[in-house]
């Protein structure tokens, strides 16, 4: 039943439920290096889902 609900959470948050998870894990459990790495992970898990997002980087170099 809790695989079942953690399944609808994860389809809910675009399947990084588990990401999330893990991410307040390691910080509960103080690997804070574990946590930047995560957190950087989701984030770019994020902006790839965002179809309106445009990387500066990206601009600014004409897309090179």
């Amino acid at each position: 039943m809790a695989q079942r609900e953690t399944q609808r959470e994860d389809a809910a948050t675009g399947g990084d439920g588990a990401l999330e998870r893990a991410l307040l894990l390691a910080a509960t459990a103080g690997r804070f290096d574990v946590v930047a790495m995560l957190a950087k992970e989701l984030e770019a898990r994020r902006l790839a889902n965002a179809g309106n997002v445009v990387a500066i980087g990206a601009k600014r170099d004409g897309g090179r």
